[in-house]
């Protein structure tokens, strides 16, 4: 009778055990990269929604004709259209015509700097803004300044004298 080659049984669950504990460490390495990869994500996330709040509220600022405060509430008129950016404690709402943006920030201590100390005005003009929202753990300052034009200024101090 001739002899047929194979494995015996000893070898066969040996090269399962090996095959067995190789695929754990693969799985292993894979789940600890794939928790980097989400941690990444997530920190990436929040970055960019910091950085596109505060672009977009720099740009808003920058193509103003005016802005005002009132009520948490922070208007910014230009030629062409009106921007409100709303300050809630969970996120900040920016509302474009029928678009409404929202950025998951929690704004605190929110300081608005008033182009004149009267408070006669319905609606004060701001000539700068502050606030302070977490990113990534840390209490991080969000600054926002406007310049006026002369022409702004003029009629906004005639209509101050006036009464108006």
């Amino acid at each position: 009778m001739k002899k047929l080659k194979a494995f015996t049984l000893m070898e066969l669950m040996i090269g399962m055990i090996i095959g067995s504990i190789v695929v754990g460490f693969c799985y292993t390495g894979y789940r600890m990269i794939f928790r980097q990869y989400l941690d990444y994500k997530k920190v990436k996330e929040q970055v960019n929604e910091a950085m596109l709040m505060n672009t977009t509220l720099t740009t808003d600022f920058s193509h103003s004709v005016s802005v005002e405060y009132k009520d948490n509430a922070l208007q910014v008129k230009s030629d062409s259209a009106q921007v409100e950016y709303v300050f809630s404690s969970d996120f900040i709402l920016r509302n474009e015509h029928d678009v409404t943006d929202t950025f998951h920030l929690a704004a605190t201590e929110i300081q608005p700097v008033f182009m004149n100390e009267n408070e006669q005005e319905d609606v004060p003009v701001v000539s700068g803004f502050s606030f302070r929202a977490e990113v990534l753990g840390q209490q991080e300052i969000f600054r926002f300044g406007k310049l006026y034009s002369a022409a702004f200024l003029m009629q906004h101090d005639k209509r101050q004298y006036n009464g108006n």
